[in-house]
């Protein structure tokens, strides 16, 4: 039976780290276009979301792991997406959000993870 649903939010796009072509590094939201940038990767997610169709009864998990927490939080805050989780591990919580961003999550449906490494 079906319970979970993950969405993991990636780097967008990846690149070669030196001119010998043997090394792939990820690229995430830089200071050129921020705003831009997060809205295309807020807008690949609601797609994702969409072309899943989870249906009510499944419990979605938004899994933020390093950068991803960034993407991840962005993308809740600004959809006010419900989901059962968010697990946010590894990561920095965006400048720009705060508590407010996130009032429309209730205790009692979604549980909040933040893990930290050290």
């Amino acid at each position: 039976m079906e319970e979970n649903y993950i969405i993991a939010p990636q780097a967008p796009s990846k690149y070669y780290l030196k001119n010998d072509y043997k090394h792939v590094g990820a690229s995430w939201l830089t200071k050129e276009n921020t705003v831009l940038e997060t809205k295309n990767v807020v807008s690949y997610l609601d797609a994702v979301l969409r072309s899943e169709n989870i249906p009510d009864n499944i419990n979605l998990i938004v899994f933020g792991f390093s950068q991803g927490v960034s993407i991840a939080m962005r993308w809740v805050a600004k959809r006010q997406l419900k989901c059962s989780k968010l697990i946010l591990y590894a990561g920095v919580i965006p400048n720009e959000l705060s508590p407010k961003n996130f009032d429309f999550l209730s205790e009692n449906e979604t549980d909040v993870h933040i893990i930290n490494r050290k």
